[in-house]
């Protein structure tokens, strides 16, 4: 860490180095300019006409007093950051500033969506939870698996079905893991009246409204819903919401490695400020980050410690996720090269492969003979039904090839996305090797790019990997931190952070994510 200060000193010490980082913020500034005014300022479509536009909010904010609650939350998580990111010894330690991080991080997101126009402020997750057309797992686990076996045995057949639309649009492209936890509450919550009646109790007002409506349009349709079923729905939209902020846990503790104490805090706190997290939060999309980074946090660790034990961790972990998403998939194959750059540099790694391929094996096969699910069979079916979509929606490959780089970045946040890019030039630099890992899911994030597999909702579908955006951001902010000009190493800092916050309110307030514009 001396030695990288030493060089961090002596880079930002000359002209050039203050130059660059100069620069670097007013690309900043020019991309959150560029982001606001493309958000608020131009009717340009977010997309390609004709295939795929994410919709702007149909209604405006009344007022700038309408965005209170999202600007006092953002100011204390900004303060909490300036805070908790002093050059002191006095500083929080590290379990009590994450948890003071992470319950921020739960108001920051509750008022945020308190002031989105359209789809009811917070009572919008009832909604976006509950419906096939926004996320359909809860619905398919309420109404299609009461008998749970009997629905995991017949999984594989029914996402067989070419003919079925939900096949190639949507639930057939998915293994059934999500279904399954939705299940799995629903019956916790029928099979127990008092906690069911708990956290019913824990409602926001909005929530209950939006849940009430949904009992009765359901009602009138003959499908009454139980006390224990509205406590399962609203269970699952907030352990979503958990985990999406949990996701600073693994950060900080992988951006540890890379920078000081004050730079860790600064880019895990800096995740809270994505706006794709915020636009698309309760859906599971917005949860596989914290899965994505746990996993990441796991393999490091195994590599680093040739640990066949953190190696089964992250097989048993591994297995679990790719049981909820295909994307996981893509994890796993970052977490392989990551392993073959670890193993030609160190000849260390073989223990921890081995460990978690006997695991992530072992499982597969235990729930195959337990509950008659031939997981890996199923892979394959949604990887066909994938296919499908593309034979049935039209989609220009140049057209996306180039729009969806300015999706990402926007999805990110402009000021962070540059922070990021600059970051990841510092990795190639020789000194940088034991964080060349970051590069890797840079990488495979490219090569999905340039494959054409995601042509449409980008910024949805690639929320997953956008934590190495902000990991590689990381090295930026070590930098800054090492200067011993208080413009670097503080005012900077600061001054991007408020940035980004200030797109993440913007972006997040404007994009419809769920289609209510269209209803």
């Amino acid at each position: 860490m001396n030695a990288e200060k030493e060089q961090s000193d002596s880079f930002l010490g000359t002209k050039t180095g203050r130059l660059l980082f100069f620069i670097v913020f007013g690309l900043c500034m020019v991309g959150a300019t560029f982001q606001l005014w493309l958000m608020w300022l131009t009717e340009i479509p977010l997309g390609v006409p004709g295939e795929w536009v994410w919709p702007r909010a149909s209604q405006q904010l009344g007022s700038l007093l309408d965005l209170l609650p999202a600007l006092l939350s953002g100011l204390l998580l900004i303060g909490y950051l300036c805070w908790s990111t002093r050059p002191l010894t006095s500083r929080p330690r590290t379990g009590a500033w994450l948890f003071g991080l992470v319950l921020l991080g739960i108001g920051w997101t509750f008022a945020l969506h308190s002031i989105i126009p359209v789809g009811g402020g917070t009572g919008r997750s009832a909604f976006v939870m509950f419906y096939p057309r926004t996320s359909g797992y809860y619905f398919q686990a309420r109404f299609e698996a009461a008998d749970l076996p009997k629905f995991l045995t017949e999984y594989e057949t029914e996402i067989s079905d070419a003919d079925d639309p939900e096949n190639y649009l949507h639930i057939g492209t998915h293994p059934p893991g999500l279904t399954v936890l939705n299940r799995l509450l629903i019956d916790l919550c029928n099979q127990n009246p008092k906690l069911s009646d708990v956290v019913n109790q824990l409602r926001p007002p909005a929530v209950v409204a939006a849940m009430q409506e949904i009992e009765r349009a359901h009602l009138n349709d003959g499908q009454e819903l139980t006390s224990g079923d509205i406590a399962a729905l609203w269970l699952m939209i907030a352990l979503s919401q958990l985990c999406a902020v949990l996701t600073v846990v693994p950060l900080y503790f992988l951006t540890r490695q890379i920078g000081s104490i004050s730079s860790a805090r600064l880019t895990a706190g800096l995740w809270l400020t994505v706006p794709a997290l915020l636009v698309f939060l309760p859906k599971s999309d917005a949860v596989f980050p914290f899965l994505v980074l746990l996993l990441q946090w796991l393999w490091i660790n195994a590599l680093e410690r040739n640990s066949t034990i953190f190696g089964v961790f992250t097989g048993l972990l591994f297995t679990f996720a790719a049981s909820l998403s295909l994307a996981f998939m893509t994890v796993g194959v970052i977490l392989f090269l990551q392993m073959l750059a670890h193993y030609s540099r160190s000849r260390a790694g073989l223990h921890p492969t081995v460990g978690g391929i006997v695991a992530g094996v072992a499982c597969l096969l235990l729930i195959n003979h337990f509950y008659d699910v031939n997981l890996f069979s199923i892979w394959i079916q949604n990887l066909r039904n994938h296919a499908h979509f593309y034979d049935h929606n039209t989609r220009t490959y140049i057209d996306w090839l180039l729009i969806n780089p300015v999706e990402a970045a926007v999805a990110v946040g402009v000021p962070l996305a540059v922070c990021g890019i600059v970051g990841a030039g510092f990795l190639l630099k020789k000194n940088n090797r034991d964080q060349r890992w970051i590069l890797v899911g840079l990488f495979i994030w490219i090569v999905l790019w340039l494959s054409g597999k995601n042509m449409g909702e980008a910024a949805r579908l690639w929320l997953f990997l956008m934590p190495y955006a902000v990991l590689a951001a990381t090295p930026f902010f070590a930098r800054l931190n090492t200067s011993e000009s208080w413009i670097l190493r503080r005012f900077l800092p600061m001054t991007l952070l408020i940035l980004q916050t200030i797109v993440c309110i913007a972006t997040a307030i404007q994009i419809d994510g769920f289609g209510f514009t269209e209803l």
